[in-house]
């Protein structure tokens, strides 16, 4: 059950499942590929992706910039978003195709500046302050 899950009528938010990714500003006309997109058990557009709700902020950054840089969309592509030691976030994507290697891009992720966020569309009173979140560096291998 879901009473909410943001947006308004003017920025559309859908939840594809059962992947968990979150979809922001989609507008009406896209609705029929999105639904292709998750019959497809693909992501769909990356530059509307808001964020998987399977994992927290550093980790969903370093998924959707993981997934940028190999270009890998299919829904079961990350295997695990792990924090490193260093402060770094491995995420490990499965093998592309039958005898490849399995791939995994390592992180640099800094929660830098702070903004607050409105209540509601046209409200005055701020209603939490959220850092944002930017990769800092990025690798590939162990």
């Amino acid at each position: 059950q879901c009473s909410h899950l943001g947006g308004h009528r003017f920025a559309p938010v859908v939840l594809s499942l059962p992947s968990g990714v979150v979809y922001g500003r989609v507008p009406l006309d896209a609705a029929a590929e999105l639904l292709e997109s998750a019959r497809a058990r693909r992501w769909w557009h990356p530059d509307h992706v808001r964020g998987n709700v399977s994992r927290d902020e550093q980790g969903q950054v370093a998924e959707l910039a993981a997934r940028r840089e190999l270009g890998r969309w299919e829904d079961d592509a990350v295997v695990e978003v792990r924090p490193e030691r260093d402060g770094s976030v491995a995420v490990s994507f499965r093998a592309f195709e039958e005898g490849a290697s399995a791939e995994r891009i390592r992180l640099r992720i800094d929660a830098g500046e702070v903004i607050a966020t409105l209540a509601s569309c046209g409200d005055a009173k701020r209603k939490e302050f959220i850092p944002l979140h930017a990769v800092l560096q990025g690798r590939t291998g162990p």
